[in-house]
């Protein structure tokens, strides 16, 4: 079973609030008073033993970790068009 997930994440530019969202969410609109649309980016969730590892495969490849992060992420993405289940997803909308 896989820990790595992927969700839609931003911040609230009023207060600084971190919104999460399932993926694919392109825009949340945060709570406070401002009721301030937020647009949200992919983002891959790892738990620390992962991060170690891609750290250390980083630093292997003398690239940064966000980078890294991108190739899986695109790879991630790839795999769940593949599958079909993303635009499962998408077409719920």
């Amino acid at each position: 079973m896989r820990k790595e997930r992927i969700v839609s994440i931003g911040v609230c530019p009023r207060c600084g609030e971190q919104i999460v969202r399932p993926y694919p969410c392109n825009v949340a609109v945060c709570t406070c008073e401002s009721a301030t649309p937020i647009k949200l980016e992919p983002a891959m969730v790892v738990d620390g033993k992962s991060y170690a590892k891609i750290s250390r495969i980083a630093k292997l490849a003398d690239v940064s970790v966000d980078r890294v992060l991108e190739v899986l992420l695109e790879t991630y993405i790839e795999e769940l068009e593949e599958k079909g289940l993303l635009n499962l997803v998408k077409g719920e909308k």
